[in-house]
């Protein structure tokens, strides 16, 4: 890093300064900065919260939906009643083996920190080829970054970094996907890379889409998987906007518990594969290849307790952040080749949002998929075979592709 460089703002519940450009200074409630700073500090189940602060300030409300609540209520006794199933029945043992080995695998020796003004960046750096960043979903972090990049690009070199809140990384004072856009381009820096393809998958991808427009001369591409977009209506004339829409909701706090999350993915796959539009039936039909990409994605959301903190952040400020301003991603803005990856059975990012940022953007196509859920199920070779010629020649793909702008396959 250069001598030069501001002094790091960390993450400070009291802190009242903002790291993004004056356009993005929004003032964060305290209340928000609190409940992720202690949402998760004990296992009591936290309550449902919401934003009493008054005044016509940029500020986002956050209350839950009635989908929320209510999933939020029969988290609690299944949180309940399956950790207690957990610890009292004889697969304990087996339990926490498994929990040491998840352990193990996101341990510091496995991965790098660079020091940014922003706070620490955790990361891990892997292969050689064309630079590819990934930016992870929600119940993420450098190692399903890392995960997700080796399953989209072959022969290249995956830059995997964890965003804020998740394993080792920070949560500065302001954590909107700006200041986690400025994050990705100082660890280039550190890394000595100039640019990259940059991959945003889910709640990850509003920072994606941010760094392709504060920083389109780093942004050899952008590609944007199940990613969650201003809605469909946010560029509409004023008449047709919908000012109500929520942006999407994450998992029911009572869930991230290493014991509970532990026994859905072990003794429930298919339920946790359905919460990701995977049908028992697609699974069935499927390849072994598809089926073991999917495992090798699972397995990266346990243990879940590093990950809570970045969980929380994503579902009470990312993901609203993206409804309430949408400008703030306006796909008309951007200069970058674009690849934009969805199925229409998304239950989790909605499809026409998708299309519509496809549509508006200048340079960008949409590659779309009838079935496959938010994992774009059942379609990982095909997907992969286009992100890697995007990825090496994102000029050149588009161009190749101009007659079939918006393939439905």
């Amino acid at each position: 890093m250069s001598a030069d460089r501001p002094t790091p703002d960390r993450f400070t519940p009291d802190g009242a300064g903002s790291d993004d450009a004056s356009s993005e200074r929004l003032a964060l409630p305290r209340s928000i900065l609190d409940r992720v700073a202690g949402r998760f500090r004990s296992d009591e189940t936290p309550a449902d919260v919401g934003d009493d602060d008054g005044g016509d300030d940029d500020t986002i409300d956050v209350l839950p939906s009635e989908q929320t609540r209510t999933a939020g209520l029969m988290a609690v006794g299944v949180a309940a009643g399956a950790t207690t199933l957990a610890l009292l029945s004889r697969g304990y043992a087996t339990y926490r083996s498994e929990r040491d080995a998840a352990y193990a695998r996101v341990a510091p020796t496995e991965h790098r920190v660079a020091d940014t003004p922003v706070g620490d960046v955790e990361y891990r750096d892997r292969g050689s080829g064309v630079p590819v960043l990934v930016s992870h979903g929600i119940v993420g972090g450098c190692d399903q970054a890392m995960q997700i990049g080796r399953s989209l690009v072959d022969d290249a070199r995956i830059v995997a970094p964890s965003r804020f809140g998740y394993l080792g990384s920070e949560i500065p004072t302001y954590p909107s996907p700006a200041t986690q856009a400025r994050a990705f381009a100082e660890l280039l820096d550190d890394l000595d890379v100039d640019d990259a393809v940059v991959v945003g998958t889910s709640a990850g991808a509003p920072a994606a889409i941010r760094f392709a427009l504060d920083h389109p001369e780093r942004t050899r591409g952008l590609v944007l998987l199940a990613a969650g977009t201003p809605p469909a209506s946010a560029f509409a004339p004023d008449d047709d906007r919908d000012r109500d829409r929520d942006g999407p909701t994450g998992p029911p706090a009572p869930l991230l518990r290493d014991p509970v999350f532990w026994l859905v993915r072990s003794r429930a796959p298919g339920l946790l594969r359905r919460t990701f539009g995977v049908s028992g039936d697609d699974w069935a039909l499927a390849t072994d290849a598809d089926r073991d990409r999917v495992d090798a994605l699972l397995d990266t959301l346990f243990p879940v307790a590093p990950r809570r903190e970045g969980i929380a952040l994503d579902t009470e400020f990312t993901n609203p952040h993206v409804a309430e301003y949408p400008d703030r991603y306006d796909p008309a803005n951007l200069t970058v080749p674009t690849l934009v990856v969805h199925a229409r059975d998304d239950p989790l990012a909605d499809f026409a949002d998708a299309e519509a940022f496809a549509e508006r953007a200048p340079n960008a196509a949409l590659r779309a998929y009838d079935t496959g859920g938010h994992l774009v199920f059942g379609h990982g070779d095909d997907v992969r075979d286009a992100v890697t010629a995007f990825a090496n020649a994102p000029a050149d793909w588009l161009a190749a592709n101009a007659d079939a702008r918006n393939p439905t396959l």
